[in-house]
């Protein structure tokens, strides 16, 4: 589609021979359009201008360590203060915060607000929990996307599953997608059914077992970039086919 209103920039541009205004450029065109767009984070690193946030409330105070295998109780003042303290961050460095206020009756984990969907440059694609003690978070958060004018571009369906931990924006075309415990087989291929229309790469990464099922290792477990060659890593559990494919992007420098 951004190709095609730029040819036909260019046609109009062409045929009115007497206007005067200064050609646009095909970068700055579509960095234009990008910054009028009211969503899209098809990035792990661009500047963030809109977010969805949950802060901490009774479900997850009250959580039952052992059912949601937390190391200890929840400490809900605590949680609350440190949560302000990112809200405040996040207002302070321009972006505008939005809060899901969808009722999520002891769903405890719904504090996490990046695992229930992605948000492309067509819309949310709303996902579908892998963890069953989290389902119903989906709907709660395509109510809240819907109530901020995000249009639903897909949903997965069936037997798919896949959760925003594993799903990592390597650039604006490829999406790593970890196959685990959280995310399978289904919901990678939906992903790319979503996404490859749009000349967008999924690859699928095989997470380790690590340690298990309940604990959960998701991608950005391992993995945080930083910038367009940047990324934090922990070699000790990043599965050896992803490292080799993407160490030539972000070469590997030694802490000390």
């Amino acid at each position: 589609m951004v190709c095609q209103l730029w040819r036909l920039l260019l046609a109009i541009h062409r045929a009115n021979a007497a206007a005067t205004r200064p050609k646009i450029s095909f970068r700055s065109y579509k960095l234009k359009r990008a910054m009028n767009q009211s969503h899209g984070s098809q990035s792990m690193i661009a500047p963030l201008r809109r977010v969805v946030v949950k802060r901490p409330d009774e479900a997850f105070g009250e959580a039952d360590p052992s059912r949601w295998n937390y190391t200890a109780q929840p400490d809900l003042t605590a949680a609350q203060t440190e949560h302000d303290a990112l809200t405040a961050t996040l207002r302070r460095l321009g972006a505008e915060v939005h809060y899901n206020e969808v009722p999520q009756l002891g769903r405890a984990d719904s504090i996490y607000a990046h695992d229930p969907a992605i948000v492309t440059n067509r819309g949310a694609i709303i996902l579908k929990m892998g963890k069953r003690l989290r389902e119903g978070e989906e709907a709660a958060m395509a109510t809240c996307l819907g109530d901020l004018g995000v249009p639903i571009h897909y949903r997965l369906q069936g037997e798919a599953r896949a959760e925003g931990g594993d799903l990592c924006w390597i650039d604006s075309r490829t999406l790593a997608a970890g196959q685990g415990f959280r995310t399978n087989a289904a919901g990678i291929a939906q992903l790319r059914e979503a996404l490859e229309p749009d000349g967008i790469t999924v690859i699928p990464v095989h997470l380790p077992y690590a340690l298990g099922p309940e604990a959960c290792l998701h991608l950005m477990s391992f993995i945080s970039i930083v910038d367009e060659k940047r990324a934090v890593i922990y070699p000790p559990q990043m599965p050896v086919p992803f490292w080799q494919v993407e160490r030539p992007r972000f070469p590997l420098h030694s802490s000390s």
